[in-house]
């Protein structure tokens, strides 16, 4: 009897081709968009304004409800994260607060060092440090 894979549980662009997803095992990888971007069922995959709608709903990772990709090609076409960074925790933090872009550049495209230091900068504009540290503590334990 074959097993399922575990669902997809929540997902983040890591940058402009890879994603980090959460899955129902506990388990935390990496998926490269690379290969899907030639095939034309994907092609809004290339628009970063797109691909940062990203979202999990009923264990798929889906965008707007228009593509999706199932939880088995996900998690057997993906590799296993290594461990949390603090761009990781800028991306979900940004999400969590619905923030796709800050000072005119798509979060999604922005490189690991520029999130980090815009989540920063976003944190002092908005007076929010103390929430980002609870967070953290929250969501990345093992940072905190």
């Amino acid at each position: 009897m074959r097993t399922l894979s575990p669902d997809a549980v929540d997902v983040a662009v890591r940058d402009s081709h890879t994603l980090a997803v959460s899955f129902s095992n506990g388990e935390r990888r990496l998926f490269d968009l690379t290969p899907l971007l030639e095939r034309k069922c994907y092609a809004r995959l290339n628009d970063p304004v797109f691909l940062s709608s990203v979202s999990v709903q009923n264990g798929c990772v889906t965008w707007l409800d228009d593509i999706d990709i199932d939880p088995e090609w996900l998690y057997e076409d993906s590799v296993p994260a290594a461990s949390y960074t603090w761009s990781d925790v800028a991306r979900a933090y940004f999400k969590h607060h619905r923030v796709f872009s800050y000072r005119l550049k798509a979060v999604s495209v922005m490189t690991d060092d520029e999130v980090v230091q815009k989540c920063h900068w976003w944190q002092e504009d908005h007076h929010m440090v103390d929430d980002y540290w609870a967070f953290v503590k929250a969501h990345f334990p093992e940072l905190a």
